[in-house]
């Protein structure tokens, strides 16, 4: 497998994951982080065999390949630039309760693939104290955006391993928006009322890589270095309905290449305004995962044979929070992503162009050389 079809894959599975995602819930603001959770479920498969495997690569989108893991260390060679200036942060690990013996292959290619040191833990004896060992890792990776990916509760003596991915973003606009030229302004909502402070930052008469067709519009906004940000809303600003959204988060992630769906040109925009945010998200994604087809990991048939010895482990949660937050200077961003372990025996004519995101709109943020898709959102809210 090529760094370019794990990419495809990637975007596949970023797409899968948002929309079911968002199906359990479609009127809240929703962020993730598609690579995030991608990168701890592959942690996952690499302990995996048979059909439990079989379902994980399913779910991910994965040609079945023993490439697959030299096209992540290739993928994350590739991010590599950004890490070592701080634009970006990606980091993996293992958390191991003290009475668990990994098995020796599965540790060896965790590191090399991946870049973990295993954590060992006294889950059994004081599992409080190893939800702080993850959470403290966690928070350093994040820049302190995620103090508590695992919650109170969230870690017992019946935990055995948890795989843990954190990824860190913080990029400056190529272009930032002048602090003089923000406004208050009136923001849209699906059940027709609106909001009228929301604060929105502007350019006029502005070159943008813009796009749109019948259904949509979007604009592409780079960061410096090698990243930019799309933000997508339904074309037609008086229809602004739950159904409105519903067809643009079906156009945006059913489609088995995202980016390369949302083409754009320089267009002279006669108003370009994107509205000031921050949000924060904590989701359980067992259910989804399971309507996506990875059943088996998560019952007393789960196969995760090469991950340890003398012990049959399955998931029992996969947990994820998210942080975004976007004014004038850029964008920062993090996410991070618990998979936790229990024994298994427990139950174009010229026209003039605008973009104003002043009603729902989604956002996606990517590595442009790569085509990774970093986090993926939809704001419904702004105040």
């Amino acid at each position: 497998m090529s760094t370019n079809s794990l990419s495809q894959s990637q975007q596949k599975f970023s797409g899968e994951l948002f929309k079911t995602v968002a199906s359990l819930d479609s009127n809240a603001n929703l962020m993730i982080s598609p690579l995030s959770v991608f990168v701890a479920i592959m942690m996952a498969l690499l302990g995996a065999k048979g059909d439990t495997r079989h379902e994980i690569q399913s779910t991910l989108h994965l040609n079945r390949t023993t490439q697959t893991n030299k096209s992540f260390k290739n993928l994350y060679d590739s991010l590599r630039p950004s890490m070592d200036d701080g634009t970006l942060t990606l980091a993996n690990n293992i958390f191991v309760d003290s009475h668990v013996h990994l098995q020796d292959t599965y540790q060896n290619k965790l590191k090399e693939y991946y870049d973990t040191e295993s954590v060992l833990c006294n889950f059994q004896k004081d599992p409080e104290q190893g939800r702080r060992t993850i959470n403290k890792w966690v928070g350093a990776k994040t820049n302190g955006l995620i103090k508590s990916l695992m919650p109170k509760g969230s870690i017992d003596p019946y935990t055995k391993v948890v795989l843990a991915n954190a990824i860190h973003f913080k990029g400056s606009w190529s272009d930032t928006f002048d602090r003089n030229h923000t406004t208050k302004d009136t923001f849209f909502h699906i059940d027709g009322s609106s909001s009228e402070n929301a604060i929105m930052m502007n350019k006029h008469e502005h070159n943008t890589q813009y796009g749109q067709n019948e259904n949509a519009k979007w604009v592409k906004l780079p960061y410096n270095g090698d990243f930019s940000a799309t933000f997508i809303m339904p074309h037609d600003p008086h229809d602004i309905t739950e159904d409105t959204m519903n067809q643009l988060q079906s156009y945006v992630t059913d489609h088995h290449d995202i980016l390369n769906k949302l083409t754009t040109n320089s267009v002279k925009l006669t108003r370009l305004a994107i509205p000031k945010f921050k949000v924060k998200c904590s989701t359980e994604l067992s259910k989804a995962l399971k309507k996506m087809g990875m059943k088996k990991a998560f019952s007393n048939a789960a196969e995760f044979n090469k991950m340890t010895e003398n012990l049959a482990l399955k998931i029992d949660s996969v947990v994820h929070e998210s942080f975004m937050k976007v004014d004038e200077h850029g964008t920062e961003a993090a996410a991070a992503t618990g998979v936790r372990f229990v024994p298994r025996s427990l139950v174009l004519n010229p026209v003039n162009y605008d973009f104003v995101a002043n009603r729902p709109f989604m956002m996606i943020i990517e590595h442009v050389p790569s085509s990774t898709i970093l986090f993926m959102g939809k704001i419904m809210n702004v105040v």
